[in-house]
């Protein structure tokens, strides 16, 4: 009720857009990835001025962190920047094509932002150990949990009847190269 709330999407399609309130600004960039986005997604938030920039993607964290002093420079006013740390970095950035570049990005210019959140301890350790993140600039919020969501579903009919007479096993997680 006291921001207006814009969301500047890469590809503003899939299941959990017709979550977004209707009051929340939403600008698709109708790119097919962040490399190919990342020019129109700082152009964007030159366009608007934010007070207030979140990013919650590690990759972009990292790419977008080194053009902070450059767009903070070229705006009207001081833009306050909040990254949000959504995986243990030295481990995933391993898998990354391009490690070396993205590890020195996060040495180097990943405390640009003003805020860093971290889900967990683990997280803010290892940007601590790994990478020289001054502690100050972190604070741990762990990934909330909409229980009454959670409630609500769980009463809602299952679209996939599992066989009575088996062992079910239900995963979950992200498949990855």
């Amino acid at each position: 009720d006291k921001f207006e709330v814009h969301l500047i999407a890469f590809n503003a399609q899939g299941l959990y857009m017709k979550d977004i309130k209707p009051d929340v600004v939403v600008h698709d960039l109708k790119v097919s990835s962040v490399k190919k986005g990342l020019f129109s997604l700082m152009k964007k938030i030159y366009q608007l001025q934010p007070d207030r920039v979140f990013s919650g993607m590690g990759y972009v964290n990292s790419l977008l962190s080194f053009f902070i002093p450059f767009l903070n420079l070229i705006t009207s006013h001081k833009i306050y920047w909040i990254a949000r740390e959504t995986n243990i970095a030295s481990i995933i950035n391993k898998r990354e094509p391009f490690s070396g570049i993205i590890n020195w990005l996060y040495r180097h210019t990943y405390r640009n932002f003003d805020t860093i959140i971290c889900q967990s301890c683990y997280m803010q350790q290892d940007l601590i150990k790994n990478y020289g993140m001054p502690k100050e600039k972190m604070v741990i919020i762990n990934n909330p949990v909409n229980s009454e969501y959670i409630e609500k579903m769980s009463k809602e009919p299952l679209n996939y009847p599992f066989e009575s007479t088996y062992i079910n096993l239900l995963a979950v997680g992200v498949l990855r190269r």
